[in-house]
Parts: structure tokens; sequence; C-alpha cells
């Protein structure tokens, strides 16, 4: 963008190539605005799927206990020995 502007002021060097300038300087911010909003959003989806990956590890982890709780509770009813 810096390069692309430069070179049209020095082409235009009137008052439409400074406008035209200052046109690509305002998109250039607006654009640093959306990436860094864009890297926000992409860290938080970041943090959100490990949190998920930990709750769906806790909740098989869970499970399998309790499965193997109540198997086991079930054959010492049946053998009693």
């Amino acid at each position: 963008m810096d390069a692309t502007r430069n070179n049209l002021s020095a082409a235009y060097r009137g008052g439409d190539g400074g406008q035209y300038g200052a046109l690509l300087r305002k998109w250039d911010d607006q654009c640093a605005v959306i990436q860094k909003n864009l890297q926000g959003m992409v860290e938080a989806l970041n943090l959100s799927m490990k949190q998920h990956q930990q709750t769906q590890t806790s909740a098989g982890e869970a499970i399998s206990r309790a499965a193997s709780a109540s198997e086991n509770a079930a054959f010492q009813q049946l053998n009693p020995s």
C-alpha cells in the first residue's frame, strides 16, 4: 500500500494524487483495525476450542470411570464370593 501510494503521489503530484494517497492511507488504517479485530477473534476461538477439548476429555474420563464402577458393582452383586 505504501509503495503504491508513494508511486501515485509522485506520478500525479496534483491535488487528485494527494487525495488518492489520503484515501489509500485511510483504507490502510481501516485494514489494520480489521486485521487486529480478526486476530482477536482467532485467539478467542482458539481458546474456546481448547476449553471445549478439555471439557470433552474430562467428560469422557468421567463416563469411563462411571461405567467401570457400575460394571464392577454389578459383577460384585452377581458374584459375591
